[in-house]
């Protein structure tokens, strides 16, 4: 399970010494390594994978970006599994599961913002999170973007 999802109950420790404990980060290459996917679908899921990747990322000043200065990007970063498949599935695994969780890291304080946050989409199609969006809006703008980018990402 992610650190993150351990702080819903503590596991006792006498239990938790019969689990072996193997981190799995994030990791681009495991996209752009499926097979039987489309090179351009590949690409696009990889950028999708990057703009959502920014989120957790130091600023450019050094600072900590959006993140909370007490979570660390491998506790709360999404995973690359979301990012697998025809770019259909990936545009709705997003909608319907990456968009929504990246929400709630705003809403419960592990993305900090001045005003807002803005997921900016390959194609630089801005997708504010602090603003909910129907899903079907989120799957027009990452259309918006598939096209801004030039529908195959080159």
């Amino acid at each position: 399970m992610n650190t993150a999802d351990r702080s819903i109950g503590r596991i006792d420790y006498a239990v938790r010494r019969r689990f072996a404990f193997l981190p799995l980060n994030p990791d681009r290459e495991v996209i752009r390594g499926q097979d039987k996917v489309d090179e351009a679908d590949k690409r696009w899921a990889a950028d999708l994978f990057e703009s959502v990747g920014k989120l957790f990322r130091p600023s450019a000043d050094g600072g900590s970006g959006f993140l909370a200065q007490e979570f660390h990007p491998d506790d709360v970063q999404v995973g690359h599994t979301y990012f697998l498949g025809s770019r259909s599935a990936v545009n709705i695994k997003f909608a319907y599961q990456v968009y929504p969780l990246l929400r709630e890291y705003y809403k419960d304080g592990i993305f900090l913002a001045q005003d807002e946050i803005n997921c900016l989409l390959p194609g630089d199609v801005a997708l504010n999170l602090g603003k909910p969006e129907d899903p079907n809006e989120v799957l027009k703008k990452l259309e918006q973007s598939w096209a801004a980018r030039g529908g195959d990402g080159m």
